[in-house]
């Protein structure tokens, strides 16, 4: 078991000599092994590359790694056969002997083949979850891209882009009914029907007799509101070296399956960040590190008493890379003293402007703090969502915005129900959609998107992530019996980072 209390020390991959998920085979897609400078690039731009044929290809660059080399063609001219070779000439026979016999010529060698594919390659039309208006007969909607970067059809009518005009409600909830007037009696008193409360149904009546009619999201709603453009990727943590420490792995796989990965941490790591001002990556460990990957001695992240140098695992930065972090149940920033007092069980989430968003009473709510510690919001109130729900730790934070997710049990259903906190901490449902399992890890990005990790029925023991996209349709989008490399093991955070 590894210990809650652990120290935060961070990874700056820009500007290495190696980096250690280049250190065997071809694992940056330019054709040549091992390691060394041509694995190296800068920013995100993209560059060229060498092809197994020897033309030049393009490679994405993410924060100083190069992706694979994308070529028009990988496949290998077939080899021409040998000449076969001349006969010798036959002796001249001795007198009295018989004349000497030829030699038989030599036999051509067999064609060598091609090696490398037919050539050619997948050109997407779109990076999957993007989206773009288009128009029907019906309403105005959206085209979704599809993995691999292909577009569906449109969606009208039932997705909403933030800033679009909201959805036409049906109305406000109706009234409750009135109770059937008491008829004149002998004494002069009749009473009305009384209301007997029971669970609120989809039936337009008011059945748990609260005035209101349908409340607590009992009623099917396929409507997707308030997504943007997903600028973010969304990253899995996995292994290199399945059941030992010290192998972890962050690969991106939405909105595309990156060939490279981050890996070279800590043996006792265990809650990744990428930091958004500007991507290092943070990560929670036991004690202090030495960095193998690039030859120098992490930063850590030091805090007041009464943590020290030892925090809980729950951290994040806003947009002033101020960290925010866990002191026992209680929430503190920098250097400073105790920011928020009330217990809260893990931080979630900080925004840009400093709004902290964590959990509390056993992990069934969210709560919103103001950068100043005071509460601002609490999610959701009691008897407002029908069922059984729990919080997810996943967010993705766009700007003073973030996307998260409440996992819901009802009426026989299990739903991933997916809210946007506003820049005004308003709760916004952007989506709810039924899913075959909760898996061991949900997260729900900006564009509509809801990625679930789950046991692949198709290859025991492993995982696969499936993407439930905003119009409906549903893809495999990685499959841990497909990856090469990385596999899956019990650390199973999902978690936003850079588009790669």
């Amino acid at each position: 078991m590894k210990s809650i209390a652990l120290t935060l020390r961070r990874v700056a991959f820009a500007g290495i000599a190696a980096v250690g998920c280049f250190s065997a085979g071809d694992k940056d897609g330019d054709g040549e092994g091992g390691t060394g400078g041509s694995t190296q690039c800068s920013g995100f731009t993209p560059v060229p590359c060498v092809c197994s044929n020897g033309d030049t290809g393009v490679a994405q660059c993410n924060n100083g790694r190069r992706g694979s080399c994308v070529c028009e063609s990988n496949g290998g001219t077939a080899g021409s056969g040998n000449t076969g070779n001349t006969g010798n000439t036959g002796n001249t026979g001795n007198t009295g002997n018989t004349a000497g016999v030829g030699n038989n010529g030599g036999v051509g060698n067999t064609a060598g083949a091609g090696e490398g594919g037919a050539g050619g390659f997948f050109e997407p039309e779109c990076v999957p979850g993007a989206f773009e208006p288009c128009s029907c007969s019906i309403a105005e909607g959206y085209n979704i891209c599809h993995p691999p970067g292909v577009w569906g059809e449109c969606a009208c009518g039932k997705i909403f882009a933030e800033g679009d005009d909201e959805p036409g409600g049906g109305g406000g909830a109706g009234g409750a009914g009135g109770g059937s007037a008491g008829e004149a009696g002998a004494a002069g008193a009749g009473g009305g029907d009384a209301c007997t409360p029971v669970e609120e149904t989809c039936d337009s009546a008011d059945n748990d007799c609260d005035g209101e009619v349908d409340e607590g999201y009992v009623c099917a709603d396929d409507i997707v509101r308030h997504i943007v453009p997903q600028t973010r990727g969304i990253y899995l943590l996995g292994t290199t070296n399945d059941g030992l420490c010290g192998y972890d792995a962050l690969q991106q796989f939405w909105p595309t399956v990156s060939d490279s990965y981050y890996d070279g941490f800590d043996c006792e790591a265990e809650r990744f960040l990428f930091r958004r001002s500007d991507y290092e990556i943070f990560y929670s460990a036991e004690g202090l590190y030495q960095d193998t990957a690039s030859g120098s001695d992490p930063d850590t992240l030091l805090v007041t008493s009464p943590c020290g140098q030892t925090v809980a695992q729950w951290f994040d930065f806003d947009a002033n890379s101020n960290l925010h972090y866990q002191c026992s149940d209680t929430v503190r920033r920098g250097e400073a003293a105790t920011l928020v007092a009330t217990p809260v069980t893990r931080i979630v989430a900080v925004l840009d402007d400093g709004r902290i968003i964590a959990t509390q009473n056993a992990d069934s709510q969210y709560v919103v703090y103001d950068p100043a510690g005071g509460l601002t919001s609490t999610f959701p109130e009691a008897g407002t969502i029908a069922g059984m729900v729990n919080t997810n730790d996943n967010a993705v934070v766009m700007g003073n915005a973030a996307y998260l997710t409440l996992l819901r049990d009802y009426n026989s259903d299990i739903e991933v129900m997916v809210f946007r906190l506003s820049e005004s901490s308003q709760w916004q449902l952007v989506r709810r959609v039924v899913v075959a399992s909760f898996g061991s890890n949900v997260i729900a990005s900006p564009e509509g998107t809801v990625l679930i990790r789950e046991p692949d029925p198709d290859s025991s023991g492993d995982d696969r992530i499936v993407a439930y996209m905003a119009d409906g349709a549903d893809f495999v989008v990685w499959r841990e019996a497909d990856s090469p490399t990385v596999k899956l093991d019990d650390d199973n955070q999902l978690l936003p980072g850079p588009q790669q």
